[in-house]
């Protein structure tokens, strides 16, 4: 049977902010005419690809980030299409109810199954609260959406029975989680072109690049995050011959592990490396890591078998914040971490949450200044969100500061604590990356040779640097 696999039309002009999709002379001569900011893939849809096809399934593809509904529609209405399968996220749910609701009124007959974060984290509400989704899919989809298919292609619409869906007439129990990951196909990138999609500037090193799911769910409970507790990792000889399968049919010569935490278990993590050095696999890659799950023997296997960059949730430079998101991790820990990472020679990316509850203007800026003190190669700061599944969201969603789904995006506050006003929170998010980014001292340790190995490091310090200064100067 066809199916039509999409994401939700989100034109970039719509979530990029005009500092971001300025083009002038600086960008030009880079010669570069991809966002600053990067975009990738919804994987979640190319895993979906793979287990539909190897059902004998036909399957297309359209990202919402490059097709509009209507282009869609025509696309479903040229190749006779009839089954949609889309995903979403928290803040791009009303864009999925505007995307299926174009396919809906230019073709009634269609079939269109949602599944994605925003689904898996409130279920039957999601679908009482959008009724033009004919079904929605939770837990892992691709066992549940490839029965989906297979029942539609046997002429019925009754989807009773199929666990981990819920419709108008039926709610399925838990689909059980697909335990031995090992046996799931490599997510199908012959739907895309890697060159349409480019990482933010400080995320990857060399192109083609593209992701790898490592693993699945995370033991840890941070309040802030929805990721499932129940983990499930897969071999090192499956991410060799997935790499091996990367650089053979696309040219892939940088991957990023999209683990919650790739050093989670550093037995798996040596095998790896070792793997890789044994079999000769040349490839830049980076990871996920926490700062306590490191060590130097493990730190300086991983540099030698590619590794070139670590990114750390440390989130706050607050050990009153630490454990009101229940890291289970100290400041200590943390400053030991990125201190060895560094000695290493693997470059290190923190990533930071302001506002939290509990935190005031000052506590953000004790974060910023905690995020200099560690010397870290990149840092991202971002208001924080409450998405949907989390502990957070379960505290804040009835508060008067939750400011509800659409203001949910990496460039907006959606949460406002009675902690700190709204204008602080902004100020703040405006002020970290000028406060880290733009110090005489970290502008110089970027001039090192080591930094700035090629053309391509050139590019792309040239990019983040566009992207520092155009978000300052249009804020401030």
């Amino acid at each position: 049977m066809k199916v039509l696999l999409a994401s939700p039309s989100v034109p970039l002009h719509t979530i990029l902010p005009e500092r971001y999709r300025r083009r002038h002379k600086l960008w030009s001569w880079l010669g570069d005419e991809k966002p600053i900011l990067g975009v990738q893939p919804p994987y979640g849809l190319l895993y979906l690809s793979a287990y539909l096809k190897r059902a004998g399934h036909e399957v297309s593809f359209r990202d919402g980030f490059f097709h509009d509904p209507a282009t869609m529609v025509e696309h479903l209405r040229r190749e006779d299409i009839r089954v949609v399968g889309m995903t979403a996220v928290s803040y791009h749910w009303d864009k999925a109810v505007a995307t299926a609701t174009a396919i809906r009124q230019a073709l009634p007959d269609t079939f269109i199954v949602v599944g994605g974060a925003h689904a898996n984290a409130l279920g039957a509400a999601a679908l009482a609260s959008a009724p033009v989704f004919d079904a929605l899919v939770h837990g892992d989809g691709e066992e549940t959406f490839v029965e989906i298919v297979d029942r539609l292609a046997q002429g019925t619409r009754d989807l009773s029975g199929i666990h981990g869906v819920i419709t108008p007439e039926w709610t399925g129990p838990e689909r059980a989680p697909i335990r031995e990951i090992d046996d799931m196909p490599f997510a199908d990138r012959s739907l895309i072109d890697l060159n349409d999609y480019r990482p933010s500037p400080f995320y990857y090193r060399k192109l083609p690049f593209t992701a790898i799911i490592g693993s699945r769910g995370c033991p840890y409970k941070c309040t802030f995050c929805h990721t499932e507790v129940l983990t499930r990792i897969r071999s090192p000889e499956s991410l060799v011959d997935e790499i091996v399968h990367l650089q053979q049919q696309y040219g892939v010569r940088e991957v990023v592990f999209y683990d919650d935490t790739f050093t989670l278990k550093k037995r798996r993590v040596v095998e790896f490396c070792e793997l890789l050095l044994r079999r000769g696999v040349v490839i830049s890659w980076s990871a996920n890591a926490r700062a306590d799950s490191v060590t130097p023997e493990l730190l300086r296997l991983m540099r030698r078998a590619g590794c070139w960059r670590l990114l750390f949730g440390i989130e706050s430079g607050n050990q009153k914040t630490l454990d009101r998101m229940q890291k289970k991790e100290t400041l200590g820990e943390i400053r030991h971490g990125i201190r060895i990472t560094r000695e290493s020679g693997i470059d290190t990316y923190g990533m930071f949450i302001l506002g939290y509850p509990g935190e005031s203007y000052e506590d953000g800026l004790r974060t910023i200044a905690f995020a200099q003190e560690l010397e870290l190669d990149y840092a991202n700061f971002c208001a924080v969100t409450p998405f949907p599944g989390t502990a957070l969201f379960r505290e804040v969603k009835d508060e008067p500061g939750f400011l509800g789904y659409e203001t949910m995006s990496m460039f907006d506050v959606s949460y406002v604590s009675p902690d700190i006003t709204r204008a602080e929170l902004q100020r703040l998010v405006a002020e970290s990356a000028r406060r880290f980014y733009l110090r005489p001292k970290y502008l110089l340790s970027r001039l090192s040779p080591s930094k700035l190995s090629d053309w391509e490091d050139v590019r792309r310090y040239g990019r983040g640097f566009a992207m520092v200064v155009n978000d300052f100067t249009m804020r401030v």
